[in-house]
């Protein structure tokens, strides 16, 4: 009615350009031009309007150096996932510090033996964490505790019938070694249906063989050169220390290095609103777990992105992100990056050139290409820009 009586040109317009994502408007509505930021989705806004938590995600700090890494990885891919397979199997292969054992007593009516330790106050967290899973493995009483006593000292008491005569020296190396105990992150918790395993996830890495192929070595000594490895040794054995955590799971994890290099350039490139690393997420009232590699918006779009460093591309890839986008995405695309790039690919060629057809039924693309994963920025905006 205002506009077929020409009464609209009376009042101040201010209309919202939702393509460009700016205001124009007349009059003294003009004074909103100065609202120029674009709306748009965050990685949480996404999650919450699909009733979902975020639990965790992780924020990596290799702002200076990913480059680094990259060019590191890039030279030559095979030998990188070499050293990591090395590292990660050195650790994993390292003696538990203990092993806690569930056993079933001859009577249900057996006392709990009862075992009790003074610990650092610094030492109460790894502790808690310790009894927690030992408590739902059913190995310890739930009224085993660890108790602030005063501002240095903790006291730890466990009652258990799982007991034989190993018992005491287990408990022993666990709360006789404060230096386990003091950074939570130094304890690794590995359980099964019948034990629990405590292992010292430390950053020095001793008497490590001797790789023998000469390129991974020269890995390593670049790596040295860098201060990505400290005090490095190299003779019949090689030793050395991880300088960060962060540092060490790079180098025990084949395809992080990918995913800290698609974080980091996706960031620094300035050209999406919100990325996230890492995320794990729950449902309501479910304990359900689903995790993402990463999670870019721009504007009202979203992409849900996996990052795979391995010659050969598996199908479930794609089904995983193709419901994962179906369940979570706002206007979403999905995107597989992977680096096939390793020592026998051309075996796998044809296979993968199948999966990519695959993951083109399903809307999701995948970016394989060395020169557009080394400029993944750019390819992933670009991508968005020609949906």
């Amino acid at each position: 009615m205002l506009e077929a009586g020409g009464f609209h040109k009376n009042f101040d317009v201010c209309e919202f350009d939702m393509r460009r994502q700016i205001f124009d408007a007349s009059g003294k509505a003009a004074l909103l031009k100065f609202i120029d930021k674009p709306t748009h989705l965050t990685t949480t806004d996404i999650f919450t309007l699909k009733g979902a938590a975020v639990l965790k995600h992780d924020m990596p700090e290799f702002f200076e150096t990913y480059g680094d890494f990259w060019r590191l990885y890039n030279a030559s891919p095979d030998v990188w996932k070499k050293l990591c397979a090395t590292l990660k199997n050195f650790s994993e292969n390292t003696a538990p510090v203990a092993v806690l054992k569930k056993y079933r007593p001859a009577r249900q009516d057996t006392e709990p033996t009862t075992f009790k330790y003074l610990i650092p106050f610094e030492c109460k967290f790894a502790a808690e964490n310790i009894l927690t899973e030992l408590k739902r493995r059913e190995i310890i009483e739930p009224d085993s505790k660890v108790t602030v006593k005063t501002t240095t000292a903790c006291a730890v008491l466990i009652k258990t019938k799982c007991v034989d005569d190993n018992t005491a020296d287990q408990y022993d190396k666990i709360f006789s070694a404060p230096h386990i105990l003091q950074n939570p992150a130094n304890v690794e918790i590995i359980s099964a249906r019948a034990e629990v395993q405590i292992k010292f996830n430390n950053l020095t890495v001793k008497n490590l063989p001797r790789p023998n192929d000469s390129a991974v070595i020269d890995l390593l000594k670049r790596l040295g050169d860098k201060n990505f490895l400290t005090n490095l040794r190299i003779s019949s054995t090689v030793s050395f220390t991880f300088p960060t955590r962060p540092i060490k799971d790079l180098l025990t994890v084949e395809g992080r290095v990918l995913e800290i290099f698609v974080y980091h350039s996706l960031i620094a490139s300035g050209l999406f609103d919100d990325v996230s690393c890492g995320c794990e997420i729950s449902w309501a009232d479910s304990d359900a777990r689903n995790e993402f590699d990463c999670l870019v918006t721009k504007g009202f779009q979203n992409v849900f992105i996996e990052c795979k460093a391995r010659r050969e591309l598996d199908q479930n890839f794609y089904y995983k992100l193709n419901e994962l986008t179906r369940q979570f995405g706002v206007n979403a695309r999905a995107v597989l990056i992977a680096d096939t790039r390793e020592k026998g690919w051309e075996e796998f060629a044809q296979v993968n050139e199948t999966q990519r057809q695959r993951g083109e039924m399903l809307n999701i693309a995948t970016i394989w290409r060395a020169d557009e994963i080394n400029n993944i920025a750019s390819t992933l905006h670009k991508l968005l820009s020609d949906n």
